[in-house]
């Protein structure tokens, strides 16, 4: 075995154990961060290289440009957010291309490549539909050509250089990621039994797909707040009741009322209605301004087997039609709906009262259960303009 071939052995075996490392921190980390693991496919459109080789004392330089992702290559990628701004990856890098010139004896040109990379991102600004980001890569990469028994080139290289992209996001766990590598090139190999050194750059243009998954916690039945970290989007309404349990009695004193902030910005509050009914509201503004999740325990009038899914908002006489309406909790008599937060506005603005009507049942949300739902609101849009986002205002007839 050579000296270089020994060299390349023990870089590459310190390097994935450095790469294991650093995933197992950043996994250990990312246990706050919703969504923090992604899973990519990609396809490059561009590759641009330009290396100096230097064999038996003589050196030329040679360019190369791949047009489509069968000849500059397709990516597999994993990563992990150990936090809001920050990600770290592993992308697995592939191509292969066969060009001949048609004539009879002529070999065809084959070349077959393949990279392994670790990569850390820096998000400008996470949470948002569109996020751009900077980060770095290094690695491993290799390639070999063929055009006959008597013609034959292998490359071994160590990478390292510059990433830019966006990442585009049309819901929450998917997005879009144009993306482009700008790398420094160094290493050795072998043309047909002579040794040969090569020194360059590429350049790396393309984009992926990507799927963001882990850290929601699965829907359960409303419990009472607590300060884990929970967001609105991972509770869905099952699709129709099947059960309905008649409400609890009155209870004398309601309990204190006070909106509750998570370590992950998520806001809570729970205000009492009429007929000892309640209900929860809760929202993470920061990253989903729109809506806030809404809980009406023991609230269903209606009879079993019934399929009721509207719901009127009635501020001082006028209604204001819930859409889509509420869809019970499995196992419970709850209800869940999405609200806009401009609903809870108008609650807290009510100048005589407010109502909730559902199957052909009206309950009155109390005084102070509209000042609290107000004061909710407050937070909310305080907490969501902190992180630039706008919060609606206005009610929708």
């Amino acid at each position: 075995m050579s000296p270089i071939s020994r060299k390349t052995i023990v870089f590459a075996l310190r390097f994935f154990v450095l790469s294991a490392a650093l995933f197992s921190s950043a996994a250990a980390l990312a246990q706050g961060v919703t969504r923090p693991i992604q899973l990519s496919f990609g396809a490059n459109a561009l590759a641009y290289e330009r290396t100096k080789t230097s064999m038996d004392g003589d050196s030329a330089t040679a360019t190369s440009t791949d047009l489509g992702p069968e000849a500059s290559g397709f990516t597999l990628g994993l990563g992990i957010r150990p936090a809001e701004s920050w990600l770290v990856g592993l992308t697995l890098h592939g191509s292969r291309s066969r060009v001949t010139d048609g004539r009879d004896g002529t070999p065809a040109l084959t070349r077959n490549a393949y990279a392994v990379m670790p990569r850390v991102e820096y998000w400008f600004t996470p949470g948002e539909s569109v996020s751009p980001y900077a980060g770095a890569a290094l690695g491993l990469r290799g390639s070999s050509a063929s055009a006959g028994p008597d013609a034959k080139v292998s490359t071994s290289d160590f990478v390292i250089g510059g990433l830019a992209g966006v990442r585009v996001f049309p819901t929450p766990g998917f997005s879009v990621d144009p993306n482009l590598a700008l790398l420094a090139v160094t290493g050795s190999g072998e043309a047909n039994g002579t040794k040969l050194d090569r020194a360059g750059f590429a350049f790396l243009l393309g984009v992926s797909l990507s799927g963001w998954f882990g850290s929601d916690p699965p829907a359960a039945a409303p419990v009472v707040p607590t300060s884990g970290p929970v967001t609105a989007s991972v509770v869905t309404p099952a699709p129709h009741e099947t059960a309905v349990l008649a409400p609890p009695p009155p209870v004398e004193e309601p309990p204190p009322l006070i909106v509750t902030h998570d370590a992950d910005g998520t806001l809570r509050a729970e205000v009492w209605l009429t007929g000892g009914q309640r209900l929860r509201v809760m929202g993470r503004p920061s990253h989903e301004p729109n809506s806030v999740l809404v809980t009406l325990l023991n609230g269903a009038t209606a009879t079993s087997q019934t399929k009721c899914t509207e719901l009127n908002l009635v501020i001082d006489g006028r209604p204001h039609v819930i859409v889509p309406g509420p869809r019970p909790v499995a196992g419970s008599a709850a209800v869940q709906l999405l609200m806009s937060p401009a609903a809870l506005r108008a609650v807290g603005e009510a100048k005589q009262s407010a109502h909730l009507a559902r199957c052909g049942a009206s309950s009155e949300i109390v005084g102070s259960g509209r000042n609290l739902l107000g004061k909710f609101y407050l937070e909310f849009r305080t907490t969501a303009e902190r992180y630039g986002r706008s919060v609606p205002e206005t009610l929708a007839d």
